[in-house]
């Protein structure tokens, strides 16, 4: 193992790189060599070959970054079997979920409300919201993200974010129908549901009585969807001759 400062280096990448800037007569800090004992390499060897043999290691493999790191790059189910402090590591976190985003589900408490894992997941697939901690969803640039790139992930968002007007007017921009997860106050608002039924004009089912009842509103559904119509408040219905 070669070792610059705290940092282990990648024999296939970094070291080609030092022998480069060495030729060229640059500045090379000191470089560590640590050799690994044979049991240890064994092990690292049979990890490499078989990210489960993992499950069967003794506790200082498996509290081993090397050994761990090389399982989970694998399979991210490896980190299972990893020690407790390394469960709760940010950079195997990361590994994990850069690999199959679904797999935060699965991670340490710590994990699921670490912002850098649960974005790294989010990128994927929103979806990845509703695995996160509850710490998190109720992190608004958090929500933000999710529901930009989905809408219905509102459902999903605390309490307080429902009622955010922000962040409400995002999901519905992106789709109407995340109005039935806002907060009542704002589907009672005209601004609100006006940029859900122009996205979406069925939206209007989830609007207020009020909002229904607004020609304003019903009118910019209808012209998204004639059939929102059917979806106004009775008294409205009639006054346009609908019935």
């Amino acid at each position: 193992r070669l070792v610059c400062g705290s940092a282990e280096l990648d024999p296939a990448g970094q070291c080609s790189g030092l022998r480069t800037l060495a030729a060229e007569g640059g500045t090379v800090a000191d470089i560590t060599l640590i050799r690994r004992s044979p049991e240890h390499a064994n092990w690292l060897s049979c990890i490499c070959e078989d990210w489960q043999i993992l499950a069967f290691a003794p506790e200082w493999i498996r509290s081993d970054r090397e050994a761990v790191h090389a399982a989970v790059r694998q399979s991210w189910r490896a980190l299972q079997f990893a020690s407790e402090e390394l469960q709760v590591d940010r950079e195997m976190g990361l590994l994990a979920v850069r690999q199959d985003w679904s797999a935060l589900e699965f991670l340490h408490k710590a994990l699921r409300s670490n912002r850098d894992v649960v974005w790294a997941a989010l990128k994927q697939d929103p979806a990845a919201l509703e695995l996160a901690d509850q710490e998190l969803k109720a992190d608004k640039a958090t929500v933000l993200y999710a529901v930009q790139q989905q809408g219905s992930m509102l459902r999903v968002a605390a309490p307080e974010l429902r009622r955010d007007r922000e962040v409400v007017g995002e999901a519905v921009r992106r789709s109407g129908s995340a109005l039935q997860y806002a907060d009542e106050e704002l589907r009672a608002d005209r601004d609100t549901v006006l940029a859900a039924v122009r996205q979406n004009g069925l939206a209007l089912k989830y609007a207020s009585h009020g909002m229904k009842a607004d020609v304003s509103v019903v009118l910019a559904a209808t012209k998204e969807n004639l059939y929102a119509i059917e979806l106004a408040a009775w008294d409205l219905q009639m006054a346009l001759g609908v019935m």
